[in-house]
């Protein structure tokens, strides 16, 4: 198998980042739809809990590859069972995020308009 390269590494690093973000950004996007949506407060705390875990993760590769430094690993992620807490956390975010998207295709949808045109 042939060794990434440090260029690789970085790409991967900032990919990492915005993977987080993008979590976090859906968590926003669902509390935003406010309390009228069960799904989407289920949804909202299943995507924060993995952009949580993936923030975390993110932050301590970042200082790994930019700053050659690994006080986040050695603080946080290699604290006796603290990874093992933050991957059964992150899969309870993903089973969260499902369980949202299944509900809110069995939630009708608002009655705002008739299908028919006007009343």
């Amino acid at each position: 198998m042939f060794p990434f390269s440090e260029t690789e590494y970085k790409v991967q690093t900032v990919l990492f980042l915005l993977e987080a973000l993008a979590y976090l950004w859906l968590a926003m996007w669902c509390f935003g739809l406010g309390r009228s949506q069960a799904w989407a407060t289920i949804g909202g705390i299943g995507s924060l809990l993995v952009g949580v875990v993936l923030g975390v993760v993110a932050a301590a590769t970042a200082e790994v590859t930019f700053l050659d430094s690994s006080h986040i690993y050695e603080k946080v992620l290699f604290h006796e069972h603290l990874g093992t807490v933050m991957t059964i956390a992150r899969v309870l975010g993903v089973f969260l995020i499902v369980w949202a998207v299944m509900r809110s295709r069995r939630t009708p949808p608002a009655p705002d308009r008739s299908i028919y045109g006007s009343p």
